[in-house]
């Protein structure tokens, strides 16, 4: 028999001159008594078992990093922006399901002002680790880290062209932009602007840079916390000039489908841009969150919720029509969004203004309005309402 084999092997091994047995006994005890605490070490057997069984990682996430935050959230998300090059890799928040093997990325930082440490590990969601390392080097060497992350978790596959490397003080301005842009709630949007800027002005061949510049721009837009047709013309040239740079980044392909669809409403474009950036990086989130903010401006899918800035609270209609009498002299100071107020006297149908204050955002490029006309509350089926939806080219559209 095939099977017997092994073990007339083993016993010839057990019995023969060569070997005492107390000494073979005493070697296999000690080989199986660490071979279980590594099983245990890694999950338990079942962790080991399905290891072993499964196929190739398709899914990571990447846990928050641990460290200084003001270091170790923009460099989570620049080894998540070098990670979604990677075909077939999908970045998610949490692990799928069984039918989808998911790996885990672990990263600490510690920086000092010579030198910048990061321990990386990848574990399958049993514990099981795929690999550990840890990349410790001098602070000029912070732009590669990231990269050089990435390229740990596929194994050594290298990009076929040589990115651009930034120097180490434009670079730091970018992922301090990073930061307050991942802190936009807390007001870090302005900021992150001005750091985005300071570093594209540092290093005027920094893609990156010039493609993020343009993307917290239109994300201030998108707040209503700028007149869109004053901000959004500089965040259309910083994208173009991401795109020249480095003619294969996603983050400019990213900055110019939101600007074609927020602010030119070329629907078509819109979504051929931000179908490229998707095929440039496949698992980055934002990407894909703007292809699905093409779905709702399409009327695939519904709405987004908006959050205006500098909308005062409404309790009543009182305070709503007390918003909108004094509106013009407020957006002389401070704006507010013409398609808030246009929401705002749709909720207390006050007709006339719902068209006044549409006109307006109309005129304003307001980047909310395509998604607003979407809305079921709207007077669709008034002739002025019918005509806007064609000057936008929302009617019909496929």
């Amino acid at each position: 028999m095939a099977g017997a084999a092994p073990a007339n092997a083993l016993r010839r091994l057990w019995s023969g001159p060569g070997w005492p047995r107390w000494t073979l006994g005493a070697s296999i005890a000690a080989t199986l008594a660490l071979l279980a605490a590594v099983v245990w070490e890694h999950g338990g057997p079942s962790a080991v078992w399905r290891h072993w069984q499964a196929g190739p990682v398709r899914a990571l996430v990447v846990e928050p990093f641990t460290g200084p935050p003001q270091w170790a959230e923009p460099l989570r998300d620049a080894v998540i922006d070098s990670l979604a090059h990677i075909p077939n890799l999908a970045i998610l928040p949490k692990p799928a399901g069984p039918e989808v093997v998911t790996g885990v990325l672990r990263v600490s930082v510690e920086r000092s002002p010579n030198r910048i440490r990061m321990s990386a590990e990848m574990r399958n969601v049993d514990g099981y680790p795929y690999w550990q390392r840890t990349f410790d080097r001098p602070i000029a060497d912070l732009p590669d880290l990231p990269r050089q992350i990435a390229d740990a978790v596929r194994h050594g596959l290298r990009r076929k062209t040589k990115p651009y490397r930034p120097a180490l003080a434009p670079y730091d301005l970018y992922l301090e932009g990073r930061y307050h842009f991942d802190h936009a709630d807390d007001g870090g949007l302005p900021t992150a602007v001005a750091k985005f800027e300071s570093a594209a002005q540092l290093d005027p061949n920094f893609a990156e840079a010039w493609a993020w510049v343009s993307i917290a721009r239109e994300y201030l837009a998108d707040r209503g916390a700028v007149r869109p047709n004053l901000e959004l013309p500089e965040a259309r040239e910083a994208a173009d000039r991401a795109r020249a740079l480095e003619p294969e980044s996603a983050a400019a392909y990213l900055a110019l489908g939101i600007n074609d669809l927020q602010y030119d409403w070329d629907w078509e474009k819109a979504r051929r841009e931000l179908d490229r950036a998707i095929q440039l990086s496949p698992g980055w989130p934002l990407a894909a969150y703007w292809r699905q903010r093409w779905e709702q401006a399409m009327g695939h899918a519904p709405e987004p919720p908006f959050s205006f800035a500098n909308l005062p609270p409404i309790q009543n209609p009182d305070d709503a029509r007390r918003l909108l009498q004094n509106a013009d002299d407020i957006r002389v100071e401070t704006y507010i969004s013409a398609a808030a107020l246009a929401m705002v006297a749709n909720r207390i149908h006050d007709t006339g203004d719902t068209f006044r204050w549409l006109e307006q955002a109309y005129d304003e490029r307001c980047v909310q309005l395509p998604y607003i006309l979407r809305d079921p509350a709207m007077p669709h089926g008034d002739p002025r309402f019918d005509d806007l939806m064609r000057r936008m080219r929302l009617g019909g559209t496929e």
